[in-house]
């Protein structure tokens, strides 16, 4: 099993504040996603105040990355696909 660290989200358009966002990942045949984390907190330059560590991946494996903003309504407002290293 492989962990993969995200340090930081590319935002656009680019907040004025700190933001509050849940980070959920799937498998990329997978039908549901799993929260990795609620509360992680992002400053405006996009980087997370605490690295956030998904583990239990599958090395080699591609995962969907799911991001929600928590400001406001909680609509999936970014996505990418990541390769387990």
């Amino acid at each position: 099993m492989s962990t993969y660290t995200i340090t930081k989200l590319n935002l656009a358009p680019t907040p004025t504040v700190s933001q509050l966002y849940t980070v959920n990942y799937k498998l990329w045949n997978a039908t549901s996603y799993t929260t990795a984390a609620t509360n992680v907190s992002v400053n405006t330059d996009g980087t997370l105040v605490t690295p956030l560590a998904i583990t239990g991946l599958i090395s080699g494996q591609t995962y969907n990355l799911q991001t929600l903003g928590q400001c406001g309504s909680p609509i999936p407002i970014f996505y990418d696909n990541i390769i387990v290293p």
